[in-house]
């Protein structure tokens, strides 16, 4: 038992190490100039794409996951000032009800700064297959079209409840909860003709590493960060792969990865031991942007008429941006592709 509790305790060392390294690199950066503008660079091939340029949400539905808090709260409230219709997908409907007043409350009674706008509250786990399938039911039942999907929602700071990656919460949610999501909505034609997908990412995908064994996504990494950080890279293969396939199949939707920089968000909340978790909020409360300023980027992804189109490409600081080596691996994007679509069958059956 004892020699149980040294393991944690090492492993928790290894994770306070990792914690003051982010936040010494926050700190830095935060009076450096971003310098990872490309261009297009990392775009993929859209060609053979041609979309109106005079992209706007108003008056269509919006989809924000984890809507309720944080990023995905002022992502759900700048797509209402826009005008849209916007449905937030999340675990606990009593927050999302009283997110959906405030985002409200900054309006006239339900007029968005552009046009009408409405907010609906939709029960959404993405840790559950049948709790996705449900969500897409009651969207396709009651909401028409969706014009634009936020993958906000996802988790950090969780320990793994064994060595393979179904057993790992950040892979689980942030990947294949991402993924089973959007694929049910594209599978059943739930996305309007000229439609987006943005996926929000993080820097920490740099740090990421995925490995694919006879078909399938092998092991899962030691630490919480290193898992978190797998599930973000996994983000911009998801990306890269849909972008591909809709581009073959001449479909009309843009796919993006978002990196919001580092926000002050409720995300640092399950960060163990208690000592750590203070340490990353005390700091990220000092240091770290506003969730507002972190949705700026995600937003721009959602409406700008600028990236009709651009499909593919990985955005910071509403400007394209430099992924990893690791995240433009095509074979790796497709291999991951397959291997979840072989997950996901596997774990419905």
């Amino acid at each position: 038992m004892l020699r149980g509790k040294e393991e944690r305790f090492h492993g928790d060392e290894k994770n306070v190490h990792a914690i003051f390294t982010r936040m010494v690199v926050a700190l830095r950066e935060a009076f450096v100039a971003e310098d990872g503008q490309v261009g297009d660079l990392f775009a993929l091939d859209n060609a053979n794409i041609t979309m109106e340029a005079d992209w706007t949400v108003r008056n269509k539905v919006c989809i924000v996951t984890g809507g309720n808090s944080g990023i995905g709260k002022e992502v759900a409230a700048g797509l209402a000032a826009e005008g849209a219709h916007v449905l937030i997908g999340c675990r606990d409907q009593d927050k999302c009800e009283i997110a959906k007043r405030d985002i409200l409350s900054r309006f006239h009674p339900g007029v968005g700064i552009s046009g009408s706008c409405t907010v609906t509250c939709l029960p959404l786990d993405l840790s559950s297959m049948e709790s996705i399938d449900t969500f897409v039911d009651n969207v396709r039942r009651d909401s028409g079209r969706c014009a634009v999907l936020v993958n906000n929602a996802g988790v950090m700071g969780l320990h793994s409840s064994g060595s393979e990656a179904t057993q790992d919460p950040h892979f689980v949610t942030n990947h294949v909860g991402t993924f089973r999501l959007t694929e049910q909505l594209l599978t059943r034609t739930q996305f309007a003709e000229e439609s987006r997908v943005v996926t929000v990412g993080s820097r920490a995908h740099h740090q990421g590493s995925i490995s694919i064994e006879n078909g399938r996504v092998a092991g899962c990494p030691k630490n919480w960060y290193g898992a978190y950080a797998r599930s973000k890279l996994a983000n911009c293969l998801f990306t890269r792969e849909l972008q591909r396939r809709q581009n073959a199949e001449g479909r009309h939707l843009d796919a993006f990865t978002v990196s919001p920089g580092r926000v002050n968000t409720s995300i640092f909340s399950n960060i163990r031991p208690k000592f750590v978790r203070w340490v990353a909020t005390s700091l990220a409360a000092r240091v770290f942007q506003t969730p507002e300023q972190g949705a700026q980027t995600v937003l721009y992804a959602a409406t700008s008429p600028t990236l009709t189109g651009r499909g593919g490409l990985y955005l910071h600081n509403c400007a394209v941006a430099r992924t990893s080596r690791r995240a433009q691996d095509d074979d790796v994007a497709r291999a991951l592709w397959e291997a979840t679509e072989h997950l996901i069958h596997g774990e419905s059956k």
